[in-house]
């Protein structure tokens, strides 16, 4: 297969100091990226994956910016490309995921998680695509979730976000092409969260068709099939275990 060659090897992937975003560094930079790591609240864990990539030879720095903030978007994307020079990947896979439904939701829950998970990547897609030099080709890549293709009535300012953020990787898609590709992975559960068993995640994670759930790694192998497939734009890729296809009447965390 012939792979997407970019304009430089510079990547950010925002969110990257713990969980799935780490997981995605530590990924890219063996791959030879030289990986932007993106904290808010952070730091310690961000140099811990920065020092893990550069002892085995990889390239990696570290960059503040909270992307609730209106400029935080843009003062990040200008803070890496003035320290390492143009990016030719962003990852927007920072995420606000906390508990709402139709009986606690208020404007305070939806404006947080619209400014982080909606917001924030519009505002830094757009400032990276203003960004690049003409006739090269480049990637944005939404992390989303699995909740987009089969909705349910909890963390429901999250989904909504979710939602409005498929919209823009598609919308985006066709605005920023022929230069920028834009795609999104849609995960279902990853990780064990918050104050969940072992036990609940093992039984969550199988509880769908091919009984196996996503992993970080697998986030990783589809997000690099993206980055190797040039007339791959606008597609959101679903890594469930086509737990979508059940339709299930409330969150996977919930059921088990």
């Amino acid at each position: 297969m012939k792979k997407t060659l970019p304009m430089t090897n510079n990547m950010l992937i925002t969110g990257a100091a713990q969980r799935i975003g780490a997981a995605l560094a530590e990924e890219m930079a063996a791959e030879g990226w030289h990986v932007c790591i993106h904290y808010n609240a952070s730091q310690a864990q961000a140099e811990k994956v920065a020092d893990a990539i550069i002892s085995k030879g990889g390239k990696a720095s570290i960059f503040h910016a909270n992307l609730a903030a209106a400029e935080g978007p843009e003062n990040l994307i200008i803070q890496c490309q003035d320290k390492i020079g143009p990016l030719s990947c962003l990852i927007n896979n920072a995420s606000i995921f906390e508990y709402d439904d139709v009986d606690s939701l208020n404007g305070e829950m939806l404006d947080l998680h619209h400014a982080v998970n909606v917001r924030a990547p519009l505002l830094l897609s757009q400032a990276f695509s203003k960004r690049i030099p003409k006739n090269v080709t480049c990637n944005i890549v939404n992390i989303l979730d699995n909740k987009v293709m089969a909705p349910n009535p909890d963390y429901m300012s999250y989904t909504l976000s979710k939602f409005a953020l498929k919209g823009a990787t598609e919308i985006l898609a066709m605005a920023m092409a022929p230069q920028i590709r834009v795609n999104g992975i849609a995960p279902g559960i990853t990780l064990l969260s918050g104050k969940q068993s072992k036990f609940r995640f093992n039984k969550a994670h199988k509880t769908n068709p091919l009984k196996q759930g996503c992993t970080p790694g697998q986030i990783a192998a589809a997000l690099k099939l993206i980055l190797d497939c040039p007339s791959m734009t606008g597609e959101i890729i679903v890594l469930d275990g086509g737990q979508k296809l059940q339709h299930l009447p409330r969150d996977i965390a919930f059921l088990t």
